[in-house]
This record gives C-alpha cells, sequence and structure tokens, in this order.
C-alpha cells in the first residue's frame, strides 16, 4: 500500500528522493549536515546543483 501511494504521489514530479527515518530530527533535535545520514546529504547535494543552476538561467 505504501509503495503504490508513493508511485501514485511521485508519478507527476521529474524526481523524488527517499531519505531514511531519523527519529532525532522528529523530536526536535536541529538537524547538522555533517552527521545526517548518507542519502540526507546528497539530496542536498542536488538540491543545491539544481537551484545553482536555476538561478543562472534568469
Amino acid at each position: 500500500m505504501q509503495q503504490s501511494l508513493l508511485q501514485v504521489v511521485s508519478g507527476g514530479v521529474p524526481r523524488t528522493w527517499s531519505v531514511p527515518w531519523v527519529e532525532a530530527w522528529r523530536v526536535g533535535e536541529p538537524p547538522a549536515l555533517s552527521s545526517s545520514p548518507r542519502e540526507v546529504r546528497r539530496l542536498v547535494d542536488e538540491l543545491t546543483a539544481i537551484l545553482g543552476a536555476a538561478g543562472t538561467t534568469n
């Protein structure tokens, strides 16, 4: 059920990312990129590249 919902929701966008659950963030601990899971660091890197590229076209 959850996987099919993910497919429906992500079907309308060009890119999606999956990141692990971090319980400490859920309870209010501020995230630190240096100690974040690899998938989160990869997401930040990719979004930075996308936003940087988008900013150069205007």
